[in-house]
C-alpha cells in the first residue's frame, strides 16, 4: 500500500501465543497494544482475523523512520511474550 510494514517472524511458542492474542482481539474487535519497557509502540486492531504460522506485519500511518526505530527496538530485544490483559476497547463499526 506504500507506506512502511513491519514484518516479524516467531519462532513456534511465540506463534502459538500471537494466535491466542489475535483470536481473541479479532473475536471481540479490540487493539492489541505491543509494549516494552511499559513503553506502547503500537495498537494495532486485527482487521481479518486470527494470525497463525508465526509470521505477522505491523502496519500503519507511520513514517519509514518511526517504522526503522520500532524496528530496531523489537530486533534488540530478546523476545519473550508476556501476556497481560490490561483493558479492552471496541473497535467503532464502519457503516
Amino acid at each position: 500500500m506504500g507506506r512502511p510494514a513491519i514484518s516479524l517472524k516467531m519462532n513456534d511458542y511465540g506463534g502459538d501465543q500471537w494466535y491466542k492474542m489475535t483470536d481473541d482481539a479479532y473475536k471481540i474487535q479490540t487493539f492489541i497494544a505491543i509494549s516494552l519497557n511499559d513503553i506502547v509502540y503500537r495498537a494495532p486492531s486485527v482487521s481479518s482475523g486470527p494470525i497463525s504460522g508465526g509470521l505477522t506485519q505491523i502496519a500503519g500511518s507511520f513514517t519509514l523512520e518511526q517504522a526503522i526505530d520500532f524496528s530496531n527496538v523489537l530486533s534488540s530485544q530478546q523476545m519473550i511474550p508476556q501476556l497481560k490483559f490490561v483493558s479492552s476497547k471496541k473497535l467503532a463499526k464502519k457503516d
